[in-house]
């Protein structure tokens, strides 16, 4: 019996862990995207200082989140997540609107890859 209860008590810690990692990606990716479709809009309207000021946000941002992420999540995404913001501060630098708005696209397509490898799935389960 002792046994049992240790097992339940180990898989419900886990389920948990599991569920709080779940929510933490999800709020992260979402809280970047509406910085990412921000920093567009400001880009659109040739607001190349407000978007600078945004992008400076995203990054602090950024920055602590992908400390926690870098613990359960593979180090590839978010290495090009980094690499897509560094990209984005540059061309805004650079008021290169073209270029900032490739690498938003390629910024959203790496989250939204990062959201699937942490979606509860029986392929990512095994």
């Amino acid at each position: 019996m002792k046994k049992i209860g240790i097992t339940l008590t180990i898989f419900v810690l886990t389920f948990f862990l599991c569920l709080a990692s779940f929510i933490f990606v999800e709020k992260t990716a979402q809280y970047t995207e509406n910085y990412l479709e921000e920093i567009e809009k400001s880009n659109d309207k040739k607001e190349f200082e407000m978007a600078l000021e945004k992008c400076k946000e995203l990054n602090s941002f950024w920055d602590e989140r992908s400390k926690i992420l870098s613990v359960f999540i593979h180090h590839d995404t978010l290495d090009k997540i980094n690499q897509s913001l560094k990209v984005i501060n540059v061309s805004l630098k650079n008021k290169s609107r073209i270029e900032t708005s490739k690498a938003k696209v390629s910024a959203m397509a790496y989250i939204k890859a990062l959201k699937e490898s942490d979606e509860i799935s029986i392929e990512n389960i095994f």
